[in-house]
This record gives C-alpha cells, sequence and structure tokens, in this order.
C-alpha cells in the first residue's frame, strides 16, 4: 500500500514538474525555428537547428550591455540587502522585546504594501531626489524594497540563537560589531543563502521598477521590449533573448542548488 501511495505521488510530481516545464521547453524549441514557422505551427520541432535567432538577437539588441548591466545591479542591490538586512535583524532581535516588535511590525507591515500603490509617491520622490535615469538610484530603491523580507528572516533565525554564544565572546574581548561579524554571519548563512535567492530573482526578472527609473533599455527585461512591435512582432528573437536572459539564473541555481536546499534545511531545523 505504501508503495503504491509513493509510486502515486511520484507520478503526480511528475505530471506537475512537466506542466511547469512545458513553457520553458516551448520557449527553447521556438527560439531555433523562424518566424514563419512559429506562426504556422508553434508546437511543432524546427525544420532546422540553427543559432541564426541567438545572434542576430543578441546583435540587434545589444544583449552584451544589458547583460553587464543586469548582473551590476542585481549583485550589488543583492549585497546590499543582505548586509543591511542582516544588520538590521540582528539589531532588531537583540534590542529591548517592546521595542523590537514596535520596530519589526514597520518592516512586517511594508511587505504586505502592493508595489502599484507607492509606485507614483516612488517616481515622484526619485525626481526630487535627481536618481531618475540612474544605476545607483535603482540600487537603492532595490535595497530599501527589499530590506522589510531581508530583516524579517535574519530576525526570526538570530532570535533563535542562543545568547550564551554572544555573552561567551564579549567576556573575551569581542565588540558587538566583531560579534555580529565573526559569530551570527556565519551562523546565518542559511538565511544568506535564502535572501540571495529570493531577492536574485526579482531583480533580476524585474521590468516595471527599472521601466519607471531608468528609462533606458538597460536591463535585460527592459532589453526585450527591443522586438515587440505596434503591428509586428518578432517571436523568434524574443524567444532567443528570452531563453538567454534566464540561463544565468538557471545555471547558478543549478551550480548552488545543493547548498541552497541544505541551507533551508539548516533553518528549519535550527534550535
Amino acid at each position: 500500500m505504501k508503495a503504491r501511495r509513493g509510486l502515486l505521488v511520484s507520478i503526480l510530481l511528475i505530471m506537475i514538474a512537466i506542466v511547469y516545464m512545458s513553457p520553458f521547453a516551448f520557449a527553447v524549441i521556438s527560439s531555433f525555428k523562424s518566424k514563419a514557422e512559429i506562426l504556422l505551427s508553434p508546437v511543432a520541432w524546427p525544420e532546422s537547428w540553427s543559432m541564426r535567432n541567438y545572434t542576430e538577437a543578441i546583435k540587434r539588441s545589444n544583449f552584451a550591455r544589458s547583460l553587464i548591466y543586469s548582473l551590476i545591479i542585481t549583485a550589488t542591490a543583492v549585497a546590499g540587502i543582505t548586509i543591511a538586512g542582516a544588520t538590521a535583524g540582528y539589531a532588531i532581535a537583540r534590542s529591548y522585546p517592546g521595542l523590537s516588535s514596535v520596530l519589526l511590525s514597520f518592516f512586517g507591515m511594508s511587505m504586505f504594501v502592493p508595489f502599484q500603490t507607492i509606485m507614483i509617491p516612488l517616481l515622484r520622490t526619485a525626481m526630487s531626489l535627481r536618481i531618475v535615469g540612474s544605476v545607483p538610484g535603482l540600487i537603492l530603491i532595490y535595497i530599501g524594497l527589499g530590506c522589510p523580507l531581508a530583516v524579517f528572516l535574519y530576525y526570526s533565525y538570530i532570535r533563535a540563537v542562543p545568547r550564551a554564544l554572544e555573552e561567551s565572546a564579549v567576556i573575551e574581548g569581542c565588540t558587538h560589531l566583531q560579534v555580529f561579524r565573526h559569530i551570527m554571519l556565519p551562523l546565518a548563512r542559511p538565511v544568506t543563502g535564502v535572501v540571495a535567492v529570493l531577492q536574485g530573482l526579482w531583480i533580476w526578472n524585474d521590468f516595471l521598477l527599472p521601466y519607471l527609473i531608468l528609462q533606458k533599455p538597460l536591463t535585460i527585461p527592459l532589453n526585450q521590449v527591443y522586438f515587440y512591435h505596434s503591428f509586428n512582432r518578432d517571436w523568434n528573437y524574443i524567444m532567443a533573448i528570452f531563453v538567454l536572459s534566464t540561463a544565468p539564473i538557471v545555471l547558478l541555481f543549478l551550480c548552488f542548488q545543493r547548498r541552497i536546499i541544505s541551507g533551508l534545511i539548516a533553518g528549519a531545523v535550527k534550535q
């Protein structure tokens, strides 16, 4: 009975995986087809496997520049979110109970505010600060918007760490900064991995915020709009750019898959 139930669960999971992977497989297959083939038979195999769509898409859209900008923005913003979130989470977790509850409530409430409600005030504030069209300004906004979730995760994790570790380090002569750097940050590696993955996926795939702040096709999501026209859409190039834009994130996840999963498990059983 247990073996049959396990087999049914495995079949169900395989079917769910196929459903989730089918759009990506469709995009990969279509990226090797011409525009006429996609319009005539979207689900058919390409008549000839050619890299022409990729080379033309890279050449026409200046993909290399967008890739560099996306990497810089994502890496810098994730680093800023991690540092700020870990620092604030540690400070709140080790502050007075009443004060920590109030501060955590402010961070928690900001996570439930939809971006569309603050979009116009945020844009007006960015215009008044003269950071519209600025990559550092976009990174600063990403850090501000990503900190609440990071603070909440670090707070929940650090609060479960025994204070005896910090007290013993202070007795040995460590400052609070040294305790945070040499004890808390290494212990919070599982949370750091979770924060980096979640925020990295969000920033890498985000379209609306770079569209509002940069107002130039500098990032990969903005660069994809190059092939969308009013009366004509180059679906073959769109699929090629889509595959190229998702490949770095997919490769990064495959390389660090075991570490990410082990980090999530370690955080789940932390005592």
